[in-house]
């Protein structure tokens, strides 16, 4: 097998420094990204977590501003793509063999 100098390239420590900022930065963005878009559109995680941790000052305004914002999201509709999952998730949890049979998912036959 040939080496790629290309791919080689991705996997060694750059000794630049304002390179490892960069890194870093483009990095940090991305997590900062998710975490907002998480907070966004699934609130309901975030009333999980509050609901979780002992009652103060912050978790209490954490879980007020989440109550208000889910209320937005469900008057917006945005809260729809995840109710038709989370309600799908549940029928296949609750579905048994003959269930899958009538909607025409059959098991594997190989299977042990």
């Amino acid at each position: 097998m040939q080496d790629d100098p290309d791919r080689d390239r991705l996997y060694e420590a750059d000794d630049d420094a304002l390179e490892q900022r960069r890194s870093h930065l483009w990095m940090s963005h991305g997590v900062a990204l998710f975490v907002i878009l998480v907070a966004l559109f699934n609130p309901q995680s975030l009333e999980r977590w509050a609901a979780a941790n002992p009652p103060s000052w912050a978790v209490e305004t954490v879980r007020l501003t989440v109550g208000t914002w889910s209320d937005r999201m469900q008057l917006i509709g945005l809260e729809q793509p995840r109710q038709q999952i989370e309600q799908g998730w549940q029928e296949l949890k609750s579905a048994d063999w003959d269930d899958l049979e009538t909607r025409g998912v059959q098991p594997n036959e190989g299977s042990p």
